[in-house]
């Protein structure tokens, strides 16, 4: 019994998924995202995502910007009035 022809068939389709996988552009400037990926961060390594290599920004598995968290740490009722609209 032949060990050749499971081999052959792994390598087919390892090289079949590298030459038809396509890595996302970035969503903040439109650059094609380096394939195959590095991640540059915990959050990246386990949940995926890529590092623009031109502005920087941090993008998920999907080649979508992470949510960034609010600047304010003030809560749910921060703000003045003029910036919520309340008179």
């Amino acid at each position: 019994m032949s060990f050749l022809p499971f081999f052959a068939s792994i390598l087919a389709l390892a090289l079949l998924f590298l030459v038809t996988h396509r890595a996302p552009d970035c969503a903040e400037c439109g650059t094609r995202l380096p394939f195959p990926r590095k991640p540059r961060s915990l959050r990246q390594a386990l949940r995926g995502g890529w590092t623009c290599p031109n502005c920087r920004a941090e993008l998920n598995g999907a080649g979508e910007a992470f949510s960034k968290p609010p600047l304010s740490g003030g809560g749910a009722g921060a703000g003045t009035r003029a910036e919520t609209g309340v008179e």
